[in-house]
């Protein structure tokens, strides 16, 4: 079953996203994937002591993180809009799947990763390794679990860094919301509006062909 999973991922991955593709991705991943990064966190927290306030499910502790999270939400974007577009081209985009990958990337995946990665894995092993260790050892996780998911080294190394971010807002707020946050912004950029602009680029054959090959 693992592979088959990570068979579709890979067609997912490889640049094939009309509506058809899409519907059989999700229909792995959201109930194998998914569901299980936002049930266990809530199934801990149901059957044991700990509360939803220390798996980052709770409000921003100070408000000067709001600010950090508004600075950041550009730079996130613009970073991954630009490795989508140097390192993703061929990512194909499809108007008709469209609605299905809005409420994947902008809310499904967000919300799941933030809450298993930062508000569970993280914030439980910060008791044990402190909170900086955690960091940056959740983050290489969260790097590997792209790769085993069918993406690039490249995409993992993306994914790490940007964990690290996550981490850090997660860990300095007390809550998961500005990294959903920011972490919607990242898949924006990466599997929203890059393929967008490499679809309208290539409608202009004219200018397409010297675009593209500036960006390799």
């Amino acid at each position: 079953m693992f592979n088959k999973l990570r068979s579709e991922w890979l067609v997912h991955s490889g640049y094939s996203r009309d509506f058809g593709s899409v519907l059989r991705w999700m229909r792995w991943d959201i109930p194998l994937r998914i569901f299980p990064l936002i049930a266990v966190p809530l199934a801990i927290v149901g059957f044991s002591s700990i509360s939803t306030e220390q798996i980052g499910l709770a409000d921003v502790q100070d408000d000067a993180w709001w600010i950090v999270m508004v600075a950041l939400l550009v730079p996130v974007f613009l970073v991954s809009l630009l490795f989508s577009m140097r390192y993703m081209v061929g990512y194909s985009f499809s108007k008709a799947a469209l609605p299905l990958e809005i409420l994947f990337y902008l809310i499904l995946n967000p919300v799941a990763e933030e809450m298993f990665f930062r508000g569970l894995a993280q914030s439980q092993l910060a008791y044990l390794l402190g909170t900086e260790i955690s960091i940056i050892a959740v983050a290489f996780i969260f790097g590997f679990h792209h790769w085993l998911a069918g993406f690039s080294f490249k995409f993992l190394c993306l994914a790490t860094v940007g964990g690290f971010v996550f981490g850090v807002i997660s860990a300095g707020s007390g809550s998961i919301l500005p990294a959903v946050l920011l972490h919607s912004a990242a898949d924006l950029g990466l599997f929203i509006i890059g393929p967008w602009y490499a679809y309208r680029i290539n409608q202009r054959p004219s200018y397409s062909k010297s675009f593209i090959g500036r960006m390799h």
